[in-house]
């Protein structure tokens, strides 16, 4: 019993600490977003980082030429507790062009159970490609923070499973995959990005509310140690479960993402990049998480559309791109 108290007085000491270092940092993020519009009209003439050619981005453009966009189906995976409304621009985006979209979401307790929810969500996705989507020859996968970076994962790992077996279906949609776009992702896995993760899917919420959730997440995962070794793990399978696929990749993403920081993308991809894959990037400067689309539409459209347009028609052509 003194033990147990002694544990339970300092887990609660801890999570005091990491409440009050999380106030001044989000009343400080608060005041930031609200100077994000009057950042951006000065940022125009920052130079973005990336290493797309601005001429690439600009003349190959899949929403400029419509001649394969009914052979393309979009699966699109949200981040933690997105709704409808969130996913359907994208998906408005891509339909405005023909194509077929499959919209993945996960309820806000699906990180604290990931590998079980995981394993059957990769598994209903299969089979609906398999039975409503055959023709589609072009499948691109896109995927919005850590959450749609572990569900694409649990996708691939399935694919991966099912293949060894000889699965015919595993092995077709695998064939079909041509690249996948990671928006906001990925991260690495620690207890604050799954305790922020879950804090910030409440975002009406008032913010001593909020700071009560995440009081009480950090309670719970400190006695339920399992809980974040399961993410841990998750997030190192789904890293490697890139590794068998030879798809190109495109990173999308901010330098001031308060909940995915820039350097966890860019580790990643300089990783793929060192292992031989095909990969492009974009950086923008003072956006925040999942917002690119909001604030810069037409670039984030540039973008996405010469990535699957390069890869489309270099398959048509019958070329190998990477």
């Amino acid at each position: 019993m003194i033990l147990l108290k002694t544990t339970f007085n300092k887990t609660i000491k801890e999570c005091y600490k990491i409440i009050s270092a999380n106030l001044s940092i989000k009343i400080s993020d608060k005041n930031d977003n609200n100077k994000n519009d009057k950042n951006n009209k000065n940022n125009k003439n920052k130079k973005d980082y990336t290493n797309i050619p601005e001429k690439t981005i600009k003349e190959n453009n899949i929403f400029l030429n419509k001649e394969f966009n009914e052979s393309i189906l979009i699966v699109l995976f949200g981040w933690l507790a997105c709704e409808d409304h969130h996913l359907n621009k994208y998906v408005d985006m891509y339909k405005k062009i023909n194509s077929d979209v499959i919209p993945i979401k996960s309820p806000r307790y699906s990180l604290l159970f990931p590998v079980s929810l995981g394993k059957k969500m990769g598994q209903e996705v299969t089979q609906e490609i398999g039975k409503e989507y055959s023709k589609k020859q072009h499948i691109f996968l896109h995927c919005f923070s850590a959450n749609g970076f572990y569900n694409c994962g649990h996708l691939l790992r399935e694919l991966e499973i099912e293949k060894k077996k000889n699965n015919k279906l595993a092995i077709d949609i695998s064939k079909r995959i041509k690249g996948v776009i990671l928006d906001s992702a990925p991260p690495s896995p620690s207890k604050e990005l799954l305790v922020t993760g879950i804090t910030n899917s409440f975002p009406h919420c008032q913010f001593s509310t909020r700071k009560v959730i995440q009081f009480g997440l950090n309670l719970f995962t400190s006695f339920n140690p399992s809980i974040l070794q399961d993410s841990f793990n998750l997030s190192e399978q789904t890293k490697n479960g890139f590794l068998p696929f030879n798809f190109p990749q495109l990173y999308l993403y901010s330098s001031d993402d308060k909940i995915v920081p820039p350097e966890h993308i860019e580790n990643f991809y300089q990783n793929q990049i060192k292992a031989g894959k095909f990969v492009q990037y974009f950086r923008w400067d003072k956006v925040p998480h999942v917002q690119l689309y909001r604030y810069f539409p037409e670039k984030y459209k540039q973008l996405v559309g010469s990535f699957i347009f390069n890869f489309v028609t270099n398959f048509q052509n019958k070329k190998n791109f990477i």
